[in-house]
């Protein structure tokens, strides 16, 4: 802010005020004091407890919006919050852990190291940023983070564990094999330590010891879906397809939205040659996981070869319904009536998902589909396409020319 104008109707000379006469009728007291009254704040510190004060508002705001499931407003809390006071603990850690979650790794990686810089005891932060620099490509750093935690507390297996996963990207197995033995060897046993290991053994063409350490691990968590999923594709990848379509299936029953589990069943299922099986599957997948847009568009595809077009139709429409702005949405459900063969319904679908689509290589896969489908339409059709072809360029030249805004990053779950 720039400085006051002055008061130009006020004398330019000095203001002489004559002191009151003092009144001597009483004894002299000292002025009185403020009373000072524990836990409010005085001058000297206002600022700083005030700002204080709402960094940890704001850091009570964001967990409670992250507990609710609302992580994309909670990482705006997060950050007013540690805006206000970066020293907050777990607020740089929380907003990593989200964006993780949601793919956002180079960011997840930049929280981590705050949390760390700021509170360096915290070793559980200190564990994710190796982590997450592995899952960012900067696997040496990362694994020199993790052998300084393994080193420095030798007796936590969560650091075995986090260091067998960056030797195992590294493709240094040997030493992956000893990180994972040196977790499994520490109380308490987890099951996913079991598992890291088993999956480590099963690449290498171990097997047999795979399959034991996949089973002991479903004794020590029988709740554990994943452990199934790995049990069938250890059997499928032996080619025992009956046995794999068991494990798979007792997967789904531990874990309901293993995704992997359903996957699985489908791909099993065809090598045996049981399609008519294949519908059900994907009725229970949809069913347990309705925001699966990957397992959508499969079983818009599945049901469309079998001739079930209706059926297709239908799986299509409720993606729209759950998720109308969703631009996969509405691409599946393109795809769904072009599978049916009505061109024209395919086109205003694709069309509204190339609107939605943020991302340029988003819209170019719905232009190409766009492309496919005027190729393949009929010569009834040719006027049809010719128009939306003018008002798609005569769009894209309005948009052009439109100046940018500024636009928040959304996190995308991957």
């Amino acid at each position: 802010m720039g400085a006051a104008a002055p008061d130009t109707s006020a004398p330019s000379g000095p203001i002489l005020l004559t002191p009151a006469r003092p009144d001597t009728s009483h004894a002299p007291e000292s002025a009185p004091q403020p009373l000072l009254i524990p836990g409010r704040s005085y001058a000297a510190d206002t600022l700083t407890r005030t700002r204080s004060q709402r960094a940890r508002e704001h850091l009570a705001r964001a967990k409670k919006l992250e507990s609710d499931g609302n992580p994309t407003a909670a990482v705006v809390e997060y950050q007013n919050a540690v805006n206000l006071d970066p020293t907050l603990p777990g607020a740089y850690q929380h907003m990593g852990q989200i964006y993780e979650a949601y793919g956002w790794l180079a960011k997840s990686v930049q929280c981590y190291a705050a949390e760390v810089q700021h509170h360096p005891e915290n070793h559980v932060a200190a564990r994710q940023l190796g982590v997450a620099l592995v899952r960012v490509g900067e696997i040496e750093r990362g694994i020199k983070q993790l052998e300084l935690l393994a080193r420095a507390f030798p007796r936590d297996g969560a650091n075995w564990r986090a260091l067998g996963y960056a030797y195992t990207q590294a493709k240094r197995f040997d030493d992956a094999e000893h990180a994972f033995r040196m977790a499994i060897d520490l109380p308490p046993l987890e099951a996913d330590e079991l598992r890291d290991l088993g999956v480590l053994l099963a690449n290498r063409g171990r097997g047999k010891e795979a399959r034991e350490l996949y089973l002991r691990a479903a004794r020590v968590d029988p709740k554990d879906g994943l452990v199934w999923v790995n049990l069938g594709n250890l059997d499928a990848r032996e080619g025992h397809y009956q046995q794999a379509l068991a494990s798979y299936r007792t997967g789904a029953e531990r874990d309901s939205i293993a995704v992997m589990a359903y996957r699985g069943q489908v791909q099993s299922l065809q090598a045996l040659g049981r399609e008519d099986e294949i519908a059900d599957v994907y009725r229970r997948w949809l069913h347990c996981a309705p925001d699966d847009e990957d397992a959508r568009l499969d079983a818009v595809q599945y049901f469309a070869r079998k001739g079930r077009r209706d059926v297709a139709l239908e799986i299509g429409r409720e993606g729209v319904r759950l998720h109308p702005q969703s631009g996969d949405a509405h691409m599946i459900l393109g795809v769904a009536y072009g599978a049916a063969g009505d061109a024209r319904s395919s086109l205003v679908e694709l069309r509204r998902a190339q609107l939605l689509y943020p991302e340029p290589d988003a819209k170019g896969r719905a232009e190409g589909m766009i492309a496919e489908l005027r190729g393949g339409a009929p010569d009834s059709l040719r006027a049809f396409f010719a128009a939306d072809s003018i008002a798609a360029f005569e769009a894209a030249k309005r948009d052009s020319t439109r100046k940018p805004g500024a636009r928040l990053p959304k996190p995308g779950i991957p």
